[in-house]
């Protein structure tokens, strides 16, 4: 396959100088984020500045809106596999992992916070909160089980499963596996909707039930089962909508 002429190998073997303009746009760029980090900044620049350090070349304000024109948003961008990353054009291999990086440092860091500061499942804005950042823009549905201590803190926060964009599999047995393995005494299943419908379906109900059953005979608790969505404060509790009245 030919590669683009803004392949990433291009800009950086390719013996040429910033343009004063655009040299001047990053140095602006750069100034704004140490006065206030990313709070001013549109989703286009924050790509942008992130592609400062795959291409350090060029201009990447189009690489910036291509990403967003084709994934919708920096969450969709971020969220986006790496092989869909790869299609669009003038973003290779090194870029695409560059741009996941950022995402999955974010997760790895609200996840060894969730379990220094000790996450409480009472504190349920701060719970979905932690949820959403790290999977309500997923394209794909995953499910995850926190495991809880006897004071309902979280032990561990796993993922057990993960499949195409409507659908994922979910195993009984492997959770009450990890439900011993960690001595949980509760758990709390979470998966998310990548089409943003936090409605749960048949099949959510039935797992739902059977994991019930199955954590009972061990006289290990379901607490809920939530379903996120991909806007502000929008998720689905089975317990709330008295979907999972009992342990």
């Amino acid at each position: 396959m030919t590669k683009s002429y803004f392949s990433e190998t291009n800009f950086f073997n390719e013996n040429k100088s910033v343009k004063p303009d655009a040299s001047g746009h990053r140095q602006r760029i750069f100034k704004r984020f140490d006065e206030s980090n990313f709070d001013s900044f549109s989703d286009h620049e924050v790509l942008e500045m992130i592609l400062f350090y795959s291409f350090s070349r060029c201009d990447t304000k189009p690489f910036a809106k291509a990403l967003i024109a084709e994934f919708g948003s920096l969450e969709g961008v971020l969220t986006a596999p790496v092989s869909k990353l790869r299609k669009v054009n003038g973003i290779g291999g090194s870029t695409a992992r560059l741009i996941k990086a950022f995402y999955q440092l974010s997760i790895l860091i609200n996840k060894r916070n969730a379990l220094t500061s000790v996450i409480s499942i009472s504190n349920k804005s701060d719970l979905i909160k932690y949820l959403k950042s790290s999977m309500a823009y997923l394209p794909i549905e995953q499910v995850r089980v926190l495991f809880l201590d006897a004071k309902n803190k979280i032990i561990k926060d796993e993922v057990m499963g993960e499949g195409t964009e409507t659908q994922s599999a979910v195993f009984p047995r492997k959770i009450m596996q990890k439900s011993l393995e960690y001595h949980a005494v509760a758990i709390i299943m979470v998966h998310n909707h990548p089409s943003g419908d936090i409605r749960p379906s048949n099949a959510d109900i039935s797992i739902t039930e059977q994991i019930k059953n199955a954590a009972k005979t061990l006289n290990i608790a379901l607490f809920d089962h939530l379903i996120i969505g991909k806007k502000e404060d929008c998720y689905f509790s089975f317990r709330e909508n008295s979907l999972l009245s009992d342990f």
